[in-house]
C-alpha cells in the first residue's frame, strides 16, 4: 500500500451545491465551481456521501473525456459507505446499482447476469492497463484503495498496481528535468492537468520531490486548486519549506479574492491558517500573519491581535485592538513568541512601549503588565520599563520601587579642577561630600539587590557590576583628592624654605651694605685727598707696576682697569674669565689672575688707591716683596690644580 495511503482528502468544500443524484447534475454543478480543485471535490464528496448515487458514478466511467473519465474512476475510491466499498471489492450484488433480484431471476439464464460490480472492476482493470497515463494512473489507485482481492485483480491484471502507479509516477517526475517544458503551452498545460487531476498521495509525492527552481510549476498547481490545494500542503508533512510558502501566499490571493469571500470559504481557509501563527518557523508565522492582519476583518479580535503583534503593526492594529494584543504583547516580551531572529530585542523593547500606549489612561493595568520586566535579562527592556514606570513610582511595591531606583539611577561627580583648590579645608569639604554620596549609592543597590528574585541573575550581575563600577569611579576620584592635598602641602613647604631663603638674603645685603659704608665713611678723607692730587696716585701705580713681577703686572693692571667695567669695561672681563675658565692652559694663567684682580679693583678701589697714594716709598717696596710672594704662591696653587 502506498505510503500516502492515510492522507485525508479535502473536506466539505463542494457543501454549497446541491446534491449529485443523476450523472447530469455534474454537468449543471460545473459552471459554478471556482477552480479545479471545487470540481474534483464535487465529486469526492458525492463518493463519501452514505447514499451515494452509485448510477451517476458509474456513468462518468463510459465518457472518453480524460478529466470525467478520471474523476469517475477515482470516485469509487473514495466512497464512503463501507458496505458498499466491500461488495464492490468481493464483486457482490449491490442495492440500488444492480436491477432488483426479482427481475434477474426473471431473465433467461440468470447466472450468466453480471454484477455492476465486476463490471466497475473490469473497466478499472481495463483503463490501469490501456488507457492514458491519468487514466491508468487514476484506475490502478482506485483498485488498490478498494483492496481487491489478489486473486481477483491477477486474472485480469499483467502487472500489480503499486508497479503501474510507479512507472507512472517515475515518468512525469523525469519531466522536471525537461528545460523546454515550460516554454511549450501544449506540454505544459497536459503536465499541469496530470499533476492537478492525479491522486492528491501522488501529488504530495511531487511537491516533495521539487526543487525550488521549478517553484513556478507549485504556484501553478496551487493556483488551480485553490482553497483544496492549499489545504493540501497545510496538511501535509515532510514538505519543504518554499512549497509551504507557495500555498500560504496562495491562501493570501484567496483571501483577498472577491470570488472567495463566502463564509464557507473563509471558515477553511482560516481554520487552515490560524494553527500557523503557532508555527515554529518565523518566516512561515510572519507570513500567515501579514495576510490576516490585513484581509482577516471578520476573524476574532483575538486572533487579530496575534496577527497584529508577529506583523509587528505596532503603529496600526496593535495599538487599535488595544487591551486584546496585551497577552501576545506580553508573550513576545518574556521570549515565548519570537517575532525576529536578527533583533528580536529591539521588537521586544517596541512590545514594551506598546503596552505603555495601550494603558496610558490606565496606571494600575500598566503597572500590573509592565512591573515584572523591571528584572527583564535584557538591559534595553529593562530601560524602556524603567521609562514608563518612573513617572508612577510611588504607586509601585516597596521591591520594585528598589529596583526601579537603582536601575534609573545616574552617576554625576562634579566637574572638578583639582588644580583650582587653594586651601585643605576646601578639599576636606568636598571629601566629605564624596564620602555622602557614596553611601546613598551603597544604600541604593543594595537595597535593589536584595528585592530581586533569586532567578533575576543577568538583573543581579548587572546591578553588582554598577555597584561596582561606580565604587571604582569614586575611588578614583578620592586619589585625585589626595594628590590635591599633598600638592599642596608640598607647595606650603616651597613657600616657607622661599621666604627663609629670601629673609637670609636680605640680611647678607644689610650686612654687605653696612660694611661698604662704614669702609666708605672711614676712607672717605684720604679718597678726598687722592683726588685732590691725580699725579700722585698715577705715578705710584706705575712705579709700582715696574717694579713688580709679570703676574703682579697683570693684577695691578686688573685692579687699575677694574672700575671701568663700572662704565662698560665688565663685558672685556667677563669675556677673559669665560676663557680662562673654559680654556684652564697654562698660558693664560695670567689673564685670569688679571681678571681676578680687576674685580678685585673694583670692589675695593675706594680703599688701595688711596692707600698707594699715601705709603711711602719704603713701605711700598716691602709690599712689592709681599705680593712677589703671594705671586709665587699663587702660581704653584694654580699650576697644581690645572696638572
Amino acid at each position: 500500500m502506498s505510503d500516502f495511503s492515510g492522507i485525508q482528502p479535502p473536506g466539505s468544500g463542494g457543501g454549497k451545491f446541491p446534491p449529485i443524484q443523476k450523472g447530469k447534475d455534474f454537468f449543471d454543478q460545473f459552471p459554478h465551481c471556482r477552480d479545479d480543485g471545487e470540481r474534483i471535490e464535487l465529486f469526492v464528496n458525492t463518493a463519501q456521501r452514505q447514499d451515494a448515487p452509485l448510477k451517476a458514478l458509474e456513468e462518468l466511467l463510459k465518457y472518453r473525456d480524460q478529466f470525467y473519465l478520471t474523476m469517475g474512476l477515482q470516485s469509487f475510491a473514495y466512497i464512503g459507505n463501507q458496505t458498499i466499498r466491500t461488495k464492490l471489492a468481493n464483486l457482490d450484488y449491490i442495492d440500488g446499482l444492480d436491477e432488483p433480484l426479482d427481475k434477474i431471476y426473471q431473465l433467461p439464464n440468470p447466472d450468466d447476469y453480471k454484477c455492476h460490480s465486476q463490471r466497475i472492476f473490469e473497466k478499472l482493470s481495463q483503463e490501469a492497463q490501456s488507457g492514458s497515463e491519468l487514466t491508468r494512473l487514476s484506475a490502478a489507485w482506485t483498485i488498490q484503495q478498494l483492496k481487491y482481492p489478489q486473486i481477483v485483480s491477477a486474472r485480469f491484471l499483467f502487472k500489480s498496481v503499486e508497479d503501474i502507479q510507479r512507472q507512472i509516477i517515475s515518468e512525469n517526475l523525469k519531466r522536471l528535468s525537461d528545460r523546454y517544458l515550460l516554454n511549450d503551452p501544449i506540454r505544459y498545460k497536459e503536465f499541469l492537468d496530470f499533476w492537478v487531476y492525479a491522486p492528491k498521495n501522488h501529488l504530495l509525492q511531487l511537491l516533495q520531490s521539487i526543487s525550488a527552481n521549478s517553484l513556478k510549476i507549485v504556484d501553478d498547481v496551487l493556483t488551480r486548486l485553490g482553497v483544496a490545494g492549499f489545504e493540501l500542503v497545510t496538511q501535509a508533512y515532510g514538505l519543504q519549506k518554499f512549497v509551504v510558502e507557495a500555498g500560504l501566499r496562495s491562501a493570501d490571493s484567496l483571501f483577498r479574492d472577491r470570488d472567495y469571500q463566502d463564509s464557507e470559504t473563509r471558515e477553511r481557509l482560516s481554520k487552515a491558517l490560524i494553527p500557523f501563527l503557532g508555527n515554529s518557523d518565523i518566516d512561515l508565522r510572519r507570513l500567515v500573519a501579514k495576510t490576516i492582519n490585513e484581509a482577516g476583518s471578520w476573524l476574532k479580535t483575538d486572533i487579530r491581535a496575534k496577527a497584529a503583534v508577529i506583523s509587528r503593526d505596532w503603529n496600526s492594529n496593535v495599538v487599535r485592538l488595544g487591551e486584546a494584543s496585551v497577552p501576545f504583547l506580553l508573550q513576545a516580551i518574556r521570549g515565548s513568541l519570537i517575532l525576529d531572529t536578527r533583533d528580536n530585542l529591539l521588537e521586544q523593547v517596541k512590545a514594551v512601549q506598546c503596552i505603555g500606549t495601550i494603558y496610558a489612561a490606565n496606571i494600575d493595568k500598566k503597572i500590573r503588565s509592565l512591573v515584572e520586566f523591571l528584572q527583564h535579562r535584557e538591559e534595553s527592556v529593562r530601560d524602556a520599563t524603567v521609562s514608563l514606570l518612573k513617572q508612577h513610582q510611588d504607586r509601585l511595591d516597596q521591591n520594585s520601587r528598589y529596583i526601579l531606583t537603582a536601575l534609573d539611577f545616574q552617576f554625576r561627580l562634579p566637574q572638578i579642577n583639582f588644580f583650582n583648590f587653594t586651601s585643605l579645608a576646601e578639599i576636606e569639604i568636598e571629601i566629605t561630600s564624596t564620602r555622602k554620596y557614596q553611601t546613598e549609592i551603597e544604600r541604593i543597590f543594595q537595597n535593589a539587590i536584595s528585592s530581586c528574585k533569586a532567578d533575576a541573575t543577568e538583573v543581579l550581575s548587572f546591578l553588582s557590576s554598577k555597584q561596582k563600577e561606580y565604587n571604582i569611579l569614586l575611588s578614583q576620584h578620592f586619589q585625585s583628592l589626595e594628590d590635591s592635598k599633598s600638592r599642596i602641602r608640598l607647595k606650603a613647604a616651597e613657600s616657607f624654605k622661599n621666604e627663609i631663603r629670601e629673609t637670609g638674603r636680605f640680611l647678607r645685603s644689610g650686612v654687605l651694605l653696612s660694611v661698604v659704608i662704614i669702609i666708605t665713611y672711614i676712607s672717605y678723607p684720604t679718597f678726598l685727598y687722592a683726588i685732590k692730587n691725580p699725579t700722585l696716585i698715577i705715578n705710584s701705580m706705575v712705579l709700582y707696576y715696574q717694579n713688580s713681577p709679570r703676574l703682579m703686572q697683570d693684577f695691578v693692571l686688573g685692579i687699575m682697569l677694574g672700575p671701568l667695567g663700572l662704565f662698560g669695561g665688565g663685558f672685556i672681563l667677563c669675556i677673559k674669565l669665560v676663557t680662562c675658565i673654559v680654556g684652564c692652559m697654562p698660558g693664560i694663567i695670567n689673564d685670569f689672575v688679571g681678571v681676578i684682580g680687576g674685580l678685585i679693583g673694583t670692589v675695593l678701589y675706594i680703599i688701595i688707591i688711596p692707600l698707594i697714594c699715601i705709603l711711602p716709598s719704603g713701605i711700598l717696596q716691602m709690599v712689592s716683596y709681599l705680593l712677589l710672594e703671594i705671586d709665587f704662591m699663587l702660581k704653584f696653587i694654580i699650576k697644581r690644580l690645572i696638572d
